[in-house]
């Protein structure tokens, strides 16, 4: 019934995912989580692509200090430990990451 899957149909990533994990520019679980000078999180290659025509933060819209980006290693890791713990989780992720890719 309500959460059931037919046979050949994508499965949907459960609402209970920590918020925090997803990127605030893509809505997509992060990777390679960096902060701003402002303190967010953000997936890597979209805050690198957001930052080369702005210098506001996506998420505040104040003005960033500096366009350096720090690595989120304790997010990182947490994100990690987390896929590792709920493989049908991550194994969703690969399945809509691989139909994205074959989508262009």
């Amino acid at each position: 019934m309500g959460n059931q899957q037919t046979k050949g149909s994508t499965p949907e990533i459960p609402q209970s995912i920590i918020q925090t994990f997803y990127c605030p520019i893509s809505q997509e679980i992060m990777k390679d989580p960096v902060m701003t000078a402002d303190g967010h999180s953000y997936e890597k290659k979209n805050i690198e692509k957001w930052l080369t025509n702005n210098n506001k933060s996506p998420l505040t819209g104040e003005v960033l200090t500096n366009k350096a980006l720090i690595p989120n290693h304790s997010l990182r890791s947490t994100i990690k430990d987390f896929l590792s713990k709920n493989p049908i989780i991550k194994e969703q992720l690969d399945i809509q990451e691989a139909i994205k890719i074959s989508q262009g």
